[in-house]
């Protein structure tokens, strides 16, 4: 297992990407801490226990902490207990993201302000409650999950989704440029498009899943666990200040 003995921490981990990156760590030995808000079935599907039920009946490690990734004191807790629970932090996945499609002149200062604290805000304090620790072992991996959004038009109406996750790519790059001499890893990945259940409530029911016109070739979220296992176990001698596309794993990469 590449990951025995590491601590992991997945910010946005009840469904989707999340909820297969928690496992895919788990699998290869990581304990995992599963954040996100959801601790009861909402309208989407998916919570922090059903992530965490499935990753022990596996015979792994995983802890849930209800986390609002907009709140700076619960992003905290979670840096927090992950320690407490495990004794350490090697890995912090941040894959929370707000995202929905709204034509640019139907933005509003608040629905802006939301994007911020999800997209921007949230994964920066959530570097800087980890990177004390992972300077105190001797380094680690930070990994943002970003969109191909960030650099392309990808689909119409994703202007806060596209600059917000531009933002967090340039977050990625110069935290690993200042933290490299603590020989920490900071990457961004870009899974590419993925079939999960926010993007399925998010467009038409009849949405041609293979239109070319935006560059779609969907995958299912089960394809996430190798690649992010390579990013978690880098450190600073590794792959760092990149933003890597999951499409290209064993091509470009590693």
């Amino acid at each position: 297992m590449e990951l025995k003995g590491k601590v992991a921490v997945v910010i946005g981990a009840s469904r989707g990407c999340g909820k297969h990156f928690a496992i895919g760590l788990a699998r290869e030995g990581a304990a995992v801490v599963v954040a996100a808000r959801s601790v009861e079935r909402g309208t989407l599907p998916g919570t922090i226990g059903e992530t965490v039920d499935i990753i022990r009946r596996e015979g792994g490690k995983a802890h849930p902490v209800q986390c609002d990734a907009a709140n700076t004191q619960d992003v905290h807790k979670t840096i927090g207990e992950a320690v407490y629970h495990f004794g350490r932090l090697d890995c912090l996945v941040y894959n929370a993201a707000l995202y929905t499609r709204r034509p640019f002149l139907n933005v509003t200062p608040e629905m802006f302000d939301d994007y911020i604290a999800v997209n921007v805000r949230g994964p920066l304090f959530a570097a800087q409650a980890a990177l004390p620790h992972m300077i105190a072992q001797g380094g680690g991996s930070i990994v943002n999950i970003t969109s191909a959004a960030s650099t392309k038009t990808t689909m119409p109406h994703l202007v806060m989704y596209s600059i917000t996750k531009a933002a967090l790519d340039r977050l990625s790059t110069w935290l690993a440029n200042e933290y490299r001499e603590h020989n920490i890893a900071v990457n961004s990945l870009s899974p590419g498009p993925v079939v999960t259940e926010a993007l399925e409530a998010e467009l038409p029911a009849d949405y041609d899943w293979q239109h070319e016109k935006y560059g779609w070739k969907p995958a299912t979220p089960e394809y996430l666990g190798p690649p992010i296992v390579h990013l978690a176990k880098q450190d600073a001698k590794g792959i760092t200040g990149q933003v890597v596309r999951v499409p290209d794993f064993g091509k470009s990469w590693p």
